[in-house]
């Protein structure tokens, strides 16, 4: 009986090593991707100035920037984070 025992915890601890050593599937390793392009005005260049998220609403709202730093675009873009 003591050699099952034995056997036992040698497999357990054999196994315990190897799930160290044998690398599992990295999902994140292949680095962002995109997932959808939206539209920030009548620029399609335009680029983010500034962002902001909220978490109670789940969204978030983004600015496009021009050329020069400016807060003049009087464009804000709402993002629902629950569908994009």
């Amino acid at each position: 009986m003591r050699y099952i025992g034995s056997r036992s915890a040698f497999l357990a601890s054999l196994l315990l090593v190897l799930s160290t050593f044998v690398p599992g599937p990295v999902l994140a390793g292949a680095g962002p991707t995109v997932v959808a392009t939206i539209s920030m005005g009548p620029d399609e260049n335009a680029t983010a100035f500034a962002l902001a998220v909220n978490k109670r609403t789940n969204k978030t709202y983004v600015t496009p920037g021009a050329e020069t730093l400016s807060c003049e675009s009087h464009i804000v873009s709402v993002i629902d984070n629950t569908t994009n």
